[in-house]
């Protein structure tokens, strides 16, 4: 949930006692040295992406690679699913990242939006 953009995008649409529930005990691992592995790193970015409607993985899972993504919500405005897209770093600067991430937000949006009706009962 700490170093990667989906893990980080469905704690940002979460309260803060579970946020830090499903984060547990610090330290966290360190896959990069990029990865925040505190709750004090972490908290920032967090606030960032439920501002934004979307996060980042900026190298904090893998060397190299970035990722954007955004959480899919249920009725209940639960995180259920998400979309998320990688890529190299060298090769999303902070506008490609910002607008995939706006079209990612976009499509989760749509997805929570716009799903079948909830059945009928009887």
């Amino acid at each position: 949930m700490h170093s990667t953009a989906l893990g980080k995008a469905t704690l940002a649409v979460l309260p803060e006692e579970r946020q830090l529930a499903l984060v547990g005990p610090e330290p966290w691992t360190a896959y990069t040295p990029k990865t925040h592995t505190s709750w004090e790193a972490l908290r920032p970015e967090i606030r960032r992406a439920a501002e934004r409607g979307w996060a980042e993985d900026l190298e904090e899972m893998d060397e190299g690679a970035i990722c954007v993504g955004a959480a899919i919500l249920n009725r209940e405005g639960e995180p259920v699913g998400g979309i998320s897209v990688s890529g190299w770093a060298q090769r999303l600067d902070a506008r490609t990242r910002r607008e995939i991430g706006q079209s990612v937000a976009a499509w989760c949006r749509r997805i929570t939006t716009e799903r079948e009706p909830a059945p009928q009962a009887g």
